[in-house]
This record gives C-alpha cells, sequence and structure tokens, in this order.
C-alpha cells in the first residue's frame, strides 16, 4: 500500500541504485493533476507524519483519502495544533513545529499543494510525491523551516525529497520564508560485477529529486531562492523505471529578500 511509502522510504532510498543496468519498463498512463487531492479508487492521497526515531516508524494522518480509510488499518490522526491542513485550500501550515526527528510525507495531493511557514518549524524530512498524478509544492509564509539539521536522515541522505514520479511536479520556495535543508553520508545499496547488491556509504544531498521523461529535467525545480552546487544526471535503473531523471543539490538554503 502507497500510505506505507513513509516508512519504507529508508529502505526505498536504499536500493533504488540509479547505477543499474537499464530494463524495458511498460508505459505509465500519467493522469492530469486536477486541483487538491487525488479521489477514486486509485487514490493514496495522504499527508502522514512519521517518527523516524521510533522503533516501528509512529504514524499519524492530517489527511488520508477515502480509499485508504477504507483499508481497515488503525491510524490515528495528529492532534497537535503546530501542523494543521485545509482542504479547502488544500494549506498545509506549519507553526512553530519543532520535531527534529519527524518526517512529512506527501503523497498525490495535486499541483496546488502549499505549504505555510509561521514562527521557527524544524522536521527531519519533507518529502513530497507526484505519483503520477501529481505532487507541485509552493513553500510560502514568513516563517522558517529547517530539515535534517541533525545528518540523520535515512532517505538518499537528504532533508529535502520531491519524487515528482512521472510528473511534472515542481517545488517552489517563495523569498518571504527562509528554507535550510542539509545533507548526509547513508548506507545504501549497489550492484557489484556479479548483479549482487551491497552495502555501501553514499553520499547524500540537502535536497534530493527524482523525475520522468515527462517534462524537462530543468523545469522540475523552481526555488525562488537559491540552489548552488545543483547538476542532473540522467540514467536507469531495473529497480525504478520511472524515477529515471534526479538532481541533487549541495547546498540549499531559500533566503529572504
Amino acid at each position: 500500500m502507497k500510505v506505507k511509502k513513509i516508512l519504507m522510504a529508508g529502505i526505498l532510498s536504499a536500493v533504488m541504485a540509479f547505477s543499474l543496468a537499464a530494463t524495458a519498463v511498460p508505459a505509465i498512463t500519467v493522469e492530469a493533476a486536477a486541483k487538491g487531492p487525488k479521489t477514486g479508487d486509485e487514490s493514496y492521497a495522504h499527508i502522514a507524519i512519521g517518527d523516524m526515531d521510533s522503533d516501528d516508524y509512529g504514524q499519524w494522518f492530517l489527511y488520508r483519502s477515502d480509499t485508504l480509510k477504507e483499508t481497515g488499518e488503525e491510524m490515528p490522526s495528529y492532534e497537535g495544533s503546530d501542523v494543521t491542513y485545509s482542504q479547502k485550500t488544500n494549506t498545509l501550515t506549519f507553526k512553530n513545529f519543532k520535531h527534529p526527528a519527524y518526517a512529512i510525507t506527501v503523497n498525490q495531493m495535486g499541483d496546488d499543494f502549499k505549504i505555510v511557514l509561521k514562527g521557527t518549524n524544524q522536521v527531519q524530512n519533507l518529502c513530497v510525491y507526484g505519483d503520477n498524478y501529481g505532487g507541485s509544492v509552493t513553500i510560502k509564509g514568513s516563517g522558517t523551516l529547517t530539515c535534517n539539521k541533525n545528518k540523520k536522515s535515512k532517505i538518499y541522505g537528504a532533508g529535502l525529497v520531491l519524487g515528482a514520479e512521472n510528473t511534472s511536479s515542481k517545488l517552489v520556495i517563495a523569498k518571504t520564508c527562509t528554507v535550510t535543508s542539509f545533507g548526509n553520508k547513508y548506507t545504501g545499496y549497489v550492484q557489484d560485477s556479479d548483479g549482487n547488491y551491497v552495502e555501501k556509504e553514499l553520499a547524500g544531498h540537502p535536497i534530493y529529486v527524482f523525475a520522468s521523461k515527462v517534462k524537462a529535467p530543468g523545469k522540475v525545480i523552481k526555488p525562488a531562492g537559491t540552489v548552488t552546487g545543483g547538476k542532473y544526471k540522467s540514467t536507469k535503473s531495473s529497480m525504478s523505471g520511472c524515477y529515471d531523471i534526479y538532481c541533487t543539490a549541495s547546498k540549499f538554503v531559500s533566503k529572504k529578500k
């Protein structure tokens, strides 16, 4: 089930080795993203919070689609007032949300999804996924957000992750707010000459973007702040056929004017 994305992200990042040999992948139909979260039988739209320090990756929901509600799994709602979601405006609002071990995962929330920052906020990871529907995010407000300051991220060793996943999703950061992200080394898996997976320490980056060939890679990230040290690579992976373009930035700080 795709809601497990927040729980499996660390494992996924380990096995998604972009140096793998190319294999044929069936064509995927990409649905045009409407405003708001995806609905219907194939909707896995959700906003989830996970405690990355917890042995069982304790998880709460701020929003989940009817499809996910019908799975029968007992998943509690987040009861705090420091982060709230309005479906009417499709806006997630942080207000002094200071949880350096928490990961926020957003999936299929549409191209009009917004994050408003108020006060000082800190998380382990912010991960936004398009999932063949649309996962653009605009971060704005007057506050700050710091990601992966403790440099313990297991998700690509990154604080910010945008998984366009066969969409032309964009990350937009307004200059009215400040977003700072850190990267760290992490243990991943790569294939050796015999085709076996072996553990290897990999270099993480503050921001990690993977997309598809639907749109030119230069259109994937549109920050109003600065991204330095960024570079694009195009490759193939037998583990993840639709994630064939990705960008890493060695530094990521969006500064106010």
